[in-house]
């Protein structure tokens, strides 16, 4: 999952940097392809946050689960 969450992170820094990766001699299209990369990477960034909350809960069960069990074993 972790790689999946890195990829997402990368995805959206990539997106940043297509907004001026091309020469538009048109500023209306220029303007457009900014706003498309720009709304792009805030899907990226979205599903990130969505995937981090839904992963979050069962891995914060797993560490519990793990706390309980070492403390079990020291007794």
């Amino acid at each position: 999952m972790r790689r999946a969450l890195e990829f997402l992170e990368w995805r959206s820094k990539w997106w940043i940097l297509r907004q001026t990766s091309r020469e538009v001699a048109c500023p209306e299209l220029a303007e457009g392809l900014r706003a498309y990369a720009q709304e792009q990477s805030d899907i990226q960034k979205g599903l990130l946050d969505s995937w981090c909350n839904i992963f979050s809960a069962p891995l914060a069960m797993v560490d519990d689960a793990m706390e309980e069990e070492e403390e079990g074993d020291g007794v």
